[in-house]
């Protein structure tokens, strides 16, 4: 949001750098999630590994 306003309000002098920002930022947040999503898969996780994690954890927190 204070790129947008950055973007908008800054003028000429900042124009070309808070587009450049904008799109970094842009670029940035979409790749790290498709290599978030894709990552487990490539290391050979499925989803039952996380099913086994959440049971270890909910095990863990019942005990006294």
């Amino acid at each position: 949001m204070t790129v947008f306003c950055l973007l908008f309000f800054a003028g000429d002098p900042l124009y070309e750098f808070s587009l450049c920002l904008l799109i970094g930022i842009i670029v940035g947040t979409i790749s790290s999630i498709f290599i978030s999503a894709t990552l487990p898969g490539l290391l050979g996780m499925k989803a039952d590994y996380f099913y086994k994690k959440a049971e270890e954890i909910e095990a863990l927190a019942e005990r006294p």
